[in-house]
């Protein structure tokens, strides 16, 4: 692969160097062979050696190092190798070691983690993360061929595709599809006014075609005592506006057994429901797992849950999965209704209520 680069970017590489390209490189080899010989010592010492006191010694809690790609690159690889019967906490050690440089070695480990174990190890984190379906699909298309690339547009186009989207974004309302200045669709899915100190702003929340989240701050205002909000010309929030509210907690996901899952995929499928990741026999809908139950008739002791679901065209639906040989009910003159999909599995479409028992 070397071979078969263009030459120049030797010159290049050799004149940014005072001493030489081929100098820094052989230096680097040496640095790097070192690091992890004192990384297997600290291997080899078992319960003897401290994760942070390998970091600390090595630079990785020093402003001026910290972010040195070949410290990052050996810390990861000693994290992942003393983790790997606990890949969670080799995770963990970085992301929270003071003074590191957390994201990059904090990811780094994962990713070596990951390209070991595989990612069952992840649990419910990796389907709860957010934009978990999007990272799945980024990292699968690593492995495929580059499509063409677009052409960039100029400096002028581009600064006519954000001006255009901010106007479009701050008319939009809940629902409003637009237009990314990078050629993405999105949908607005929510709006709503953060509060710190005595500054405003208002938040709205973007998904994106394939699957991003985007959270975007407008609308920068000062709240006077006994005055209603105004703008200031020029003025900016303080830059932790968006991360002054209160941890709340959340619900990672669920779990629900079905004798069929293959059936049950059939009829979310109908229902417009898209699969996030899939197992050999379970299915995931972002933090919902449905789980094939080993029994051919449904268990006593196992109760059956409702999923509710919203969707925009009823009838169609209905006769879709009335089609497929489910059973069910229509309510509410047609905008509601209700089938069982699964012994263990019944699907409330649009707030019906199914009967009880």
């Amino acid at each position: 692969m070397w071979q078969g680069l263009d030459r120049r970017w030797l010159d290049a590489a050799s004149q940014a160097f005072p001493e030489g390209y081929e100098r820094a490189w052989e230096e680097t080899v040496q640095e790097v062979e070192e690091l992890l010989s004192s990384a297997r010592a600290s291997l080899e010492s078992g319960a003897l050696s401290a994760p942070s006191a390998f970091l600390e010694t090595h630079g990785l809690t020093r402003t001026k190092t910290r972010g040195s790609g070949t410290l990052c690159a050996v810390a990861a690889m000693y994290l992942a190798a003393r983790s790997a019967s606990s890949p969670e906490r080799g995770v963990g050690v970085p992301a929270r070691q003071e003074g590191a440089d957390t994201d990059t070695l904090a990811s780094m480990t994962a990713g070596l983690l990951g390209a070991g174990l595989g990612q069952e190890w992840l649990g419910s984190y990796g389907r709860s993360v957010q934009d978990a379906p999007l990272l799945n699909a980024l990292a699968e298309n690593l492995l495929r061929p580059v499509p063409e690339p677009l052409t960039p547009p100029s400096p002028d186009e581009a600064g006519q595709a954000r001006s255009r989207f901010l106007d479009e974004l701050d008319a939009a309302g809940i629902g409003t599809g637009l237009l990314l200045p990078d050629r993405r669709e999105a949908r607005v899915v929510s709006r709503g006014t953060l509060m710190a100190g005595n500054w405003s702003a208002y938040r709205t929340r973007l998904t994106t075609v394939d699957g991003q989240n985007l959270f975007l701050i407008r609308g920068v205002r000062r709240v006077e005592t006994g005055d209603d909000v105004h703008d200031v010309p020029g003025a900016e929030a303080p830059a932790d506006i968006e991360n002054r509210s209160p941890v709340q907690p959340r619900l990672q996901g669920a779990y629900l057994p079905v004798t069929d899952i293959g059936r049950v995929n059939e009829a979310l499928t109908a229902l417009g429901m898209t699969t996030s990741r899939r197992g050999k026999d379970w299915v995931s809908y972002e933090n919902l797992v449905i789980r094939q139950w080993y029994r051919k008739e449904r268990a006593t002791d196992v109760p059956g849950a409702q999923l509710r679901v919203a969707i925009p065209d009823v009838l169609a639906a209905w006769k879709r999965l009335r089609g497929m040989g489910f059973d069910g009910a229509v309510q509410r003159d047609g905008g509601a209704f209700w089938l069982q999909i699964d012994p263990y599995l019944i699907v409330s479409v649009n707030n019906a209520e199914p009967p009880a028992g």
